[in-house]
């Protein structure tokens, strides 16, 4: 038999309900909020799990991570679409909202992005910084740089002067109308 399980999620701890395919609670209960704590309670809760449900808010890039590491079928949905409707507001009964909604797939997902792009979307906006400042701010690119690309930053600032970057920023901007 299937179970879904819901996850209402606080920074200290986390509600999870699990119910069965006919929408019965099978068991309810409240965990610190850590992947392991949660997939612990899980695997011994309900072998037979399809999916996990929790909403996005500040902790789902992490949270989401940390159980799709674990082999746990999490899924973030939308906050915004998931609970508006319900009258009693706790979080037990939130659990189960969520619990429901997994068991019936009536939610929106939300995308969690890789590390990856974490990492290119933050060197992009380094990138875009760097631009407006019009030719300041290397030391700030180089140290974004070093961590997207995970290397230590002395291997990109010893190579050139500050005065030669700048000169061929200054260049480079000019050929691609960015002065």
């Amino acid at each position: 038999m299937k179970q879904y399980a819901g996850l209402n999620v606080s920074l200290k701890e986390t509600s999870i309900c699990i119910v069965d395919e006919s929408g019965k609670v099978l068991h309810r209960g409240s965990v610190a909020t850590e992947p392991q704590a949660i997939t612990n309670f899980l695997s011994e809760k309900a072998p037979d799990l399809d999916r996990v449900v929790h909403e996005s808010g500040m902790l789902s890039t992490w949270l989401t991570r940390g159980l799709d590491a674990l082999d746990v079928p999490v899924v973030c949905i939308d906050a915004r679409k998931a609970l508006s409707a319900r009258l009693n507001k706790s979080d037990k009964a939130d659990a189960e909202g969520l619990a429901q909604l997994s068991r019936m797939g009536w939610y929106t997902q939300v995308h969690i992005r890789s590390e990856a792009a974490d990492r290119l979307k933050t060197l992009l906006g380094a990138r875009d910084r760097l631009l407006r400042l019009g030719g300041g701010g290397e030391e700030e690119f180089i140290v974004c740089a070093a961590w997207a690309s995970q290397s230590e930053p002395s291997q990109w600032s010893g190579t050139q002067s500050v005065k030669s970057r700048r000169q061929r920023w200054g260049r480079w901007a000019a050929r691609n109308g960015r002065s």
